[in-house]
């Protein structure tokens, strides 16, 4: 970020569906914008990945907690980073 702007925006989450998950059409939809902007659309952002997110269920966790653990950690990292 400089200047409120953000200058380059990547998200990227691992070992919650069979690949990496990313969506770069959408981070590069972000870059560019202003930070004041882009605080309005963390619901959208968040919904977009919610789509994307497939974990599995296993021993250790259900998908649903998995899920619900990146989405909360993406809307968090989105809040704090937006609001320096």
């Amino acid at each position: 970020m400089e200047n409120n702007i953000i200058r380059d925006l990547r998200i990227a989450f691992g070992s919650v569906g069979p690949v990496i998950i990313k969506d770069r059409d959408l981070e590069l939809s972000l870059v560019g914008g202003s930070i004041k902007d882009t605080k309005f659309k963390i619901c959208e952002i968040v919904g977009r990945y919610s789509e994307l997110i497939r974990p599995i269920n296993d021993a250790r966790s259900t998908a649903k907690y998995r899920k619900a653990v990146c989405l909360n950690l993406l809307r968090n990292f989105l809040l704090n980073e937006l609001s320096k």
